[in-house]
């Protein structure tokens, strides 16, 4: 899983991916006629997926959805301005389609716990006062993707090798 702070990278790295290929002159034609709706619509889910990972809940998931959605369609009267581009009303359905889909997604529990698993670890950890009782509540309140899946292994297996060991005397 990655972390918060890794989802901001990536989010700004699509972002920055997005406007570029949105703004360059076309170089082909695509081999049938809705892969590139297809695109815009899995371009924006992904940008609004990673902005949900990066930014919920500084910014409220709906307020994401609006700016993704008036951003779709901004970049695409954006492209009429370069002269090689032109606006696309499908296009801007596509985008928005991509949007709604993931914020359907993100809308299910299990979704909203993942996204609020990091929030309430730091809500937590706030309210101790004392550094040494923060200290022993850190590991406590970790959630298993904070660490590497390698960490977690050898974890199991010295408390599997103590349990054995303090068995046998």
């Amino acid at each position: 899983m990655i972390s918060r702070q890794q989802s901001r990278v990536l989010f700004w790295l699509a972002l920055a991916a997005v406007v570029l290929l949105s703004l360059v002159p076309l170089t082909r034609a695509t081999p049938f006629g809705y892969q590139d709706k297809m695109q815009h619509g899995l371009a924006y889910a992904a940008l609004y997926f990673l902005s949900a990972r990066a930014y919920v809940p500084r910014y409220p998931l709906w307020l994401l959805g609006v700016a993704f959605v008036l951003f779709g369609i901004a970049i695409e009267f954006a492209q009429s301005l370069t002269g090689h581009r032109q606006t696309d009303i499908l296009d801007m359905l596509a985008n928005t389609s991509g949007v709604v889909l993931v914020g359907a997604l993100l809308s299910l529990p299990m979704m909203r716990a993942y996204l609020s698993a990091d929030v309430s670890y730091h809500k937590r950890l706030k309210t101790l006062d004392d550094k040494s009782l923060r200290a022993s509540y850190d590991d406590t309140l970790k959630a298993p993707y904070d660490e590497p899946l390698m960490a977690l292994d050898d974890e199991r297996r010295a408390a599997s090798t103590t349990t054995d060991s303090n068995e046998g005397g």
